[in-house]
């Protein structure tokens, strides 16, 4: 009788366990939905049963998924999906932290412009007004595709000298989709969501690849992936989409060079440069991931010439390009805040060091906490909307065990020492930048720090962190990917659904 029940309850835990798992969360989820959104009129009511039905059909096309395969990239591209179209709905447009501003880039992009012109001391263009709409509700969205069209009666001088700072490859993916869906339509918000898919699928192919090509630890790229904060990007044309996919791609590139046995190609090495390069100009704080370069070994070059060559060469043009860059686009420089200089600032760092170091530790030691809850999603839309802790609490702890749990613990030393100075040196690079930047001259805290900034940090992280997974017999990595552990993509779907919810119910006005 005991064998009989331990065979059952073997295959309830093999077979049904998920369904039945499955089928709670998305309960819960729906019964969050129900309490959270209020329902004044029938519309408000059959929106939420849409909503509930949808939460449902995401759940089994997931679980389906997970029963047909282990392949985390395919089960990647599913769980996207399912979230991507939900997000596109819910976050309306301009309602990501300077996408606005990032329009008016992408715009004039799509039309040649690749540098923005400086008139009368102001940096901007001559661009549709209708671009730089923050909708603050659905009903702004609907009256935008109602009535705003692309024609030259609604353009106006719009300036944005804080997205004209990003080099134009940037913007390449949205600008894209912006020039295709304007050969079809002048309705404004049909374009600006086309720049939007278009930024929301070069971001997912990105990790994409990362996830298949990374030696272990798959699962880690994917819990980054689907954190609310990256999703609630992922959907808008900001430049920060392609800022987090490049900096997971990179390392998982780098580690996947660095664990394969052949010799390398050339075309490997250009595809690695070429993701380091475009990644450090999509911000020059993570111009420190080209150090990813240091941990291909020198054998698995041609010769030893050529790998000491190409390891000084790819850091060296990250440094010259943004030179470059920096001195050309120095003339769209403004004060952000009364009382910032930035030659002023710079000076006193140089000459006040140990105070400098003070402020830094003051900084963080007063909003570490908030940095960590701004980058799992706490605060969406423009730090405005409030998210229930069980979504964005939720995906902290998923985030933290994961990463504990990461399969690095066959890196060399030489790796994890890099992936340390990169995370260390970065968010160096980052409080600094904004010292300078967004800070008075000599102010006790650095002000402008969000914890979105941190995200492409988190991989690097991974792979130097003391690890707490176990080993299995003679395999010195655990490998979550290839145990089972289904409940890890269904509490991300869960998470993600909670924040959804937060949003719509922000906006539904």
């Amino acid at each position: 009788m005991n064998d009989k029940i331990r065979n059952f309850y073997r295959t309830f835990k093999k077979s049904y366990m998920i369904f039945f798992a499955a089928l709670f969360l998305a309960a819960f989820a729906v019964l969050f939905l129900r309490n959270t959104i209020p329902s004044p009129d029938r519309a408000h009511s059959v929106f939420k049963y849409v909503l509930a039905v949808y939460f449902f059909l995401g759940t089994a096309a997931v679980v389906f998924t997970v029963k047909k395969t282990q392949k985390l990239h395919i089960i990647f591209l599913v769980l996207t999906a399912v979230l991507g179209l939900a997000y596109f709905v819910a976050v309306p447009l301009g309602q990501v932290p300077d996408e606005s501003l990032h329009y008016c880039r992408i715009f004039e992009i799509s039309e040649g412009c690749l540098f923005t012109p400086v008139v009368d001391g102001q940096a901007g263009n001559d661009l549709p007004k209708f671009i730089i709409d923050r909708c603050g509700s659905y009903g702004d969205i609907i009256e935008l595709f109602q009535t705003a069209r692309l024609d030259d009666a609604s353009r106006e001088f719009l300036v944005f000298p804080t997205s004209a700072l990003y080099m134009p490859l940037v913007y390449i993916p949205q600008a894209i989709g912006t020039f295709l869906f304007r050969l079809f339509t002048d309705n404004a918000a049909v374009v600006l969501y086309g720049a939007r898919l278009f930024n929301f699928l070069a971001g997912t192919a990105i990790f994409y690849y990362a996830i298949k090509l990374i030696p272990y630890g798959k699962l880690a790229i994917v819990t980054i992936a689907l954190l609310p904060m990256v999703m609630h990007q992922s959907v808008s044309a900001s430049a920060d989409v392609l800022t987090n996919a490049l900096s997971v791609f990179s390392v998982a590139y780098a580690l996947y060079l660095a664990e394969n046995d052949s010799a390398l190609k050339k075309r490997q090495l250009a595809l690695l440069a070429s993701a380091l390069l475009l990644l450090s100009m999509c911000k020059i704080v993570y111009f420190l991931f080209t150090l990813l370069v240091i941990i291909l070994s020198n054998r698995r070059f041609s010769s030893k010439k050529s790998a000491i060559a190409y390891k000084i060469c790819v850091p060296t043009a990250a440094v010259l390009l943004n030179a470059a860059w920096f001195l050309y686009t120095s003339r769209y420089f403004f004060a952000t805040n009364e009382g910032v200089n930035i030659t002023e600032q710079i000076k006193f760092v140089l000459t006040h060091p140990l105070q400098y170091v003070n402020v830094l530790v003051r900084t963080i030691s007063a909003s570490a906490q908030r940095y960590l809850e701004t980058m799992t999603g706490c605060e969406l839309g423009w730090l405005d909307v409030p998210c229930n802790y069980l979504g964005f609490g939720l995906a902290f702890l998923i985030l933290v065990t994961v990463l504990l749990g990461y399969s690095q613990n066959r890196y060399s030393d030489q790796t994890k020492i890099t992936m340390f100075f990169i995370f260390t040196g970065t968010i160096l690079l980052i409080f600094s930048a904004l010292y300078a930047q967004w800070t008075p001259v000599g102010n006790d805290v650095v002000k402008g720090v969000q914890g979105r900034y941190f995200i492409p940090l988190l991989l690097p992280l991974a792979c130097f962190i003391p690890q707490t997974a176990p080993n299995r017999g003679d395999d010195a990595v655990f490998r979550y990917e290839s145990s089972g552990r289904y409940m890890i993509y269904l509490l991300m779907l869960f998470c993600n659904y909670i924040t959804i919810v937060n949003i719509f119910a922000h906006f539904l006005k």
